[in-house]
């Protein structure tokens, strides 16, 4: 299921063929009486699948080179929920702390492991 704005960005990719991201924001601007940054929404539905790049021309609007995006036949797949902000940095450092160790940086390690359990004590 798309939101309400990922599916205004849909219908306009659409009924209007390929067009470049600032096209899209121009045509949308026009039916809406918010100004929204509908271009934003492209990369989300390119992570859904049901929007492509299928190239590049001049935008009718900035007149520089752009991609082109356009609709897929595939259906919408869900994207995963967005992790927190403490989440993705003890992702991070879990990696890091990985790689020290593959290194045989093992002093600092336990330096990086005392700042994880840090974290995981304030998230609680």
């Amino acid at each position: 299921m798309l939101s309400r704005t990922r599916l205004l960005v849909y219908r306009a990719l659409y009924a209007l063929g390929p067009m470049t991201a600032h096209e899209l924001d121009a045509v949308l601007a026009h039916r809406s009486e918010v100004s929204a940054s509908y271009h934003k929404r492209l990369s989300e539905l390119l992570r859904m699948g049901v929007v492509a790049n299928v190239g590049e021309r001049p935008c009718r609007i900035t007149r520089m080179t752009a991609v082109l995006w356009d609709v897929t036949s595939a259906l919408p797949i869900k994207l995963p929920p967005k992790l927190s902000r403490a989440a993705r940095y003890r992702k991070l450092l879990l990696d890091v702390l990985g790689y020290m160790r593959d290194e045989g940086m093992l002093e600092e390690v336990a330096v990086a492991g005392e700042r994880l359990r840090r974290i995981d004590a304030e998230d609680c």
